[in-house]
């Protein structure tokens, strides 16, 4: 019966409507886009994974698992800051998909055909991207495709859920640049934290969407049982620098270097953000890390 009722409940969760966006795309009659441009690397990420063809898009990080979409078969439009209005317009496309760092192109963009904006951002991540993918999904006709993606990576949302608890506090850091920045539970990767029910090794709830510039000494002094390490550099097609940074005398006294508990998360996966690949990578690299503590205490 519990199962039965979560399930439920998960159903109705995906199928609740993100904003007015939403609801008004979802009463629009449906109509498969035949050409797509995509201004957000998540929704190139999404489209990609239910088999939906874009022809426009931002070419300059379509790296690692999007790497195909770096020919000439696919038009570049600019960059998330600069759009290619004018390349934009000439694809004739019948889908613009705008992200977080282009929604302000949106009212221009507009001019050209019907505008998604796929933008998850701030509090309530999984809800978001929930909602938002489902939205997109609506889009182009693939919700039932959706639906089955989402429900198999909440499944593994809920077992880290239910792990995590009990295996001790954590601290979610980004290297950038060769320096360290430690992110809390108010922070745009506190959901970490939040959705996946993990202890935050640190009470500060200040938010801080770049994090807290932070020593190795520091990280020490917070004792954190786990180190979840981004490499953000490497995430943007840049040579990865956090192994060797993290791999010092300070840090190897911390309870997560003595446990093996240092878990460098996927650089690429999460710099595309909130893709169905990209968060389905995400949640399964952390799932993994907590079995394989289970099973080597």
């Amino acid at each position: 019966m519990h199962k039965f009722l979560t399930h439920c409940v998960l159903i109705l969760l995906l199928m609740t409507r993100h904003n007015v966006q939403a609801a008004e795309l979802a009463a629009a009659p449906v109509q498969q886009p035949q050409t797509i441009a995509t201004l957000s690397l998540a929704a190139l990420d999404t489209l990609d994974t239910l088999g939906v063809p874009v022809q426009g898009l931002v070419q300059q990080y379509a790296l690692d698992y999007l790497q195909k979409y770096q020919n000439d078969s696919y038009q570049n439009i600019g960059t998330f800051f600069e759009p290619d209005v004018e390349a934009i317009a000439a694809l004739n496309p019948d889908l613009i998909v705008i992200g977080p760092r282009s929604a302000k192109f949106k009212k221009q963009l507009s001019g050209i055909t019907e505008v998604f904006d796929s933008s998850v951002w701030g509090g309530g991540f999984f809800q978001q991207f929930h909602e938002q993918t489902l939205a997109l999904a609506r889009l182009v006709n693939k919700e039932a495709e959706a639906i089955n993606k989402l429900t198999a990576i909440q499944q593994k949302v809920s077992r880290v859920k239910s792990i995590a608890p009990e295996r001790g506090k954590a601290l979610v850091l980004v290297v950038r640049g060769g320096k360290v920045y430690a992110f809390n539970t108010a922070s745009r990767l506190g959901w970490v934290y939040q959705d996946l029910a993990i202890p935050s090794a640190i009470d500060n709830t200040e938010s801080s969407d770049h994090g807290q510039l932070v020593s190795f000494e520091w990280i020490l002094s917070v004792h954190p049982d786990w180190l979840f390490i981004l490499d953000r550099d490497a995430g943007l097609g840049q040579a990865a620098a956090a192994r060797t940074l993290m791999q010092n005398a300070v840090i190897a006294q911390t309870p997560a270097a003595q446990k093996n508990q240092m878990v460098y998360l996927d650089p690429y996966a999460w710099n595309v953000g909130y893709g169905l690949t990209a968060v389905d990578i995400s949640i399964s690299q952390i799932l993994d890390a907590y079995l394989n503590s289970e099973l080597n205490p």
